[in-house]
C-alpha cells in the first residue's frame, strides 16, 4: 500500500492504479505500522523535497498485507494476478513470515508468480523479513549451513533479495 498524504508523494494522487485486497478500500492505504509501502513508493517515485529514482514512473500499488503485516496466499496471489492483468512490467513484493514447510512450492502465490514470469513480467521478491529461516516459496531452495536462501537458477525473470546473518558473522545478498 501507500499513504499519498506524504508531501513528496502528493503528485501521485489520481495518477496511480490501486487495489486493496485487505479491506476493499478505494483510497490508497499503507497498512504497515512502519509505512513500508510508502517508503518503497517514495524510493521510486518521490517528487518533492525528496526525489525518488524514477519520479515519473507509472505505478500500480496493491495492499495485500494487513496492519499485522500478515496476509493470505490468496491475497498475495490475487495481487500478483491483478498486476498481471494490467500488463505490469515489474512486480515488486516484500514478504515475510512462515511458509508451508512440507511443500513450499504448492500454493497460490507461487502459481501467480509463475504466471507473471511466463508472460515476461520481472518479479522482485524480498522475503524473510521475519528474521527467521528463509524457506523459499518461489523457487528451489539452496542450503548453506543453518540458513536457506533463494535461488533463481530456473526463473530468469525473478529477482530475489535475501538475508543478512549478523549473528553468524555472514552477510549474503543473493540477486
Amino acid at each position: 500500500g501507500v499513504d499519498l498524504n506524504h508531501p513528496d508523494l502528493e503528485h501521485l494522487r489520481g495518477n496511480i492504479s490501486y487495489k486493496d485486497f485487505v479491506s476493499d478500500s478505494i483510497e490508497p492505504l499503507d497498512y504497515a505500522e512502519d509505512g513500508h509501502g510508502t517508503l518503497i513508493v517514495g524510493l521510486l517515485a518521490a517528487n518533492g523535497v525528496l526525489k525518488g529514482s524514477a519520479p515519473g514512473v507509472e505505478l500500480m500499488v496493491v495492499s495485500a498485507l494487513g496492519t499485522d503485516e500478515m496476509g493470505s496466499d490468496k491475497a498475495v496471489s490475487d495481487s500478483i494476478l491483478w498486476c498481471k492483468s494490467r500488463n505490469a512490467a515489474i512486480i515488486s513484493m516484500s514478504l515475510g513470515g512462515a511458509q508451508d514447510i512440507e511443500d513450499p512450492l504448492d500454493n497460490l502465490a507461487v502459481d501467480a508468480v509463475e504466471q507473471a514470469l511466463n508472460v515476461g513480467i520481472f518479479v522482485i521478491a524480498a522475503a524473510g523479513n521475519d528474521g527467521g529461516l528463509i524457506l523459499c516459496f518461489l523457487s528451489r531452495t539452496q542450503h548453506l549451513g543453518q540458513f536457506r536462501y533463494f535461488s533463481t537458477v530456473d526463473l530468469l525473470n525473478l529477482i530475489t533479495v535475501s538475508i543478512f546473518l549478523r549473528n553468524l558473522g555472514l552477510s549474503l545478498i543473493h540477486i
